[in-house]
């Protein structure tokens, strides 16, 4: 009996030590997890389709205007009923004008006519092409003096349309890295500590400020409408992913994954 005994100690023994020796701490596993995942996220400049040929033609028009010296040509800016709207006039030329607008991320391409009334003073009729829904036409007043385009849309179609009336301000388009409430994102290589206390949303504004130094439009309206209320922010471009740098690459894969693992994040380290 002693002897059963005795074995019978050993192997409760032996098990107990097999189990633990192989069980890993589940604190451990889900940091390794964490850690796996994290290695994953992808350059934010290879996310997304390929550039669209409408953000081309943006940046040909940037390039146009560039190189023009008239002062109607360039980036006017303003509010457009709810939203921030941009009309690019990239080519004026015996009467013609062509040009582009931006607003609520969507890019339209505009064409018309010019008509001088003064020597600083000129109006413009503008047509979007009409085959989308929400599609219209430009009448405005260029004011050299006053710096200002002002005037009204009009849709084609009054379905779920309504005029609009407009004052823009001429604009110089300046990236500055140092805009916004979160410029570390943009100047230098964000550490875990500089994100780790910040809640969900203002990771989420973090983030997006990387893209809104660009002039990036945003379709999404919970973080258009923040931005559209700050002066710095003119929503230009359709797609800035090849204008950002690898530091802000980098940090926008570390904020998207305190955002992804924000619950977890919070749970171990409390505030």
């Amino acid at each position: 009996m002693k002897l059963f005994g005795n074995l019978f100690f050993f192997f409760v023994c032996f098990a107990f030590l097999l189990i633990n020796c192989t069980h890993e701490p589940k604190v451990s596993t889900d940091n390794n997890d964490k850690a796996a995942k994290k290695n994953f996220v992808e350059d934010a400049r290879n996310i997304g389709p390929a550039k669209s040929d409408a953000q081309v033609a943006i940046e040909e028009a940037h390039q146009k205007i560039e190189e023009e010296e008239k002062r109607m040509i360039g980036y006017w800016v303003g509010q457009f009923g709810h939203d921030k709207i941009s009309i690019v006039l990239s080519e004026i030329s015996n009467g013609t004008a062509v040009g582009h607008s931006i607003c609520a991320g969507k890019y339209r391409r505009i064409e018309g006519t010019e008509q001088a009334i003064a020597a600083h003073k000129f109006s413009y009729t503008m047509n979007e092409s009409g085959n989308k829904a929400n599609d219209g036409s430009f009448e405005f007043t260029i004011d050299l003096n006053e710096n200002t385009l002002s005037g009204t849309w009009s849709p084609y179609s009054n379905k779920n349309n309504i005029p609009k009336s407009f004052i823009l301000k001429k604009i110089n388009i300046e990236y500055k890295a140092t805009e916004g409430s979160y410029p570390q994102a943009s100047t230098r290589r964000l550490e875990e500590s500089d994100v780790i206390n910040l809640d969900a949303h203002a990771l989420k504004i973090m983030r997006n400020e990387i893209y809104a130094r660009y002039g990036y439009a945003f379709k999404n309206k919970e973080i258009r409408n923040h931005f559209e209320l700050l002066d710095w922010y003119k929503p230009i471009s359709i797609d800035v992913r090849d204008q950002l740098s690898d530091i802000e690459v980098d940090n926008i894969a570390l904020i998207y994954d305190f955002e992804t693992y924000y619950e977890e994040y919070y749970d171990v380290f409390g505030r």
